[in-house]
């Protein structure tokens, strides 16, 4: 959940937080399914 006050308090400042928040989640919760990558592996970064 996303928090903000002030002039930085309207929704799609909020919106683009939660995202934020929500796909760095993801990002480690897949890193932690997928096991170690093989050394010299770049790590996978998402799009956009």
């Amino acid at each position: 959940m996303a928090t903000a006050t002030g002039a930085d308090a309207y929704p799609l400042e909020l919106m683009s937080r939660a995202d934020e928040q929500l796909y760095r989640a993801k990002t480690t919760r897949n890193a932690v399914g997928a096991g170690a990558l093989p050394p010299g592996e770049p790590e996978p970064q998402p799009a956009g």
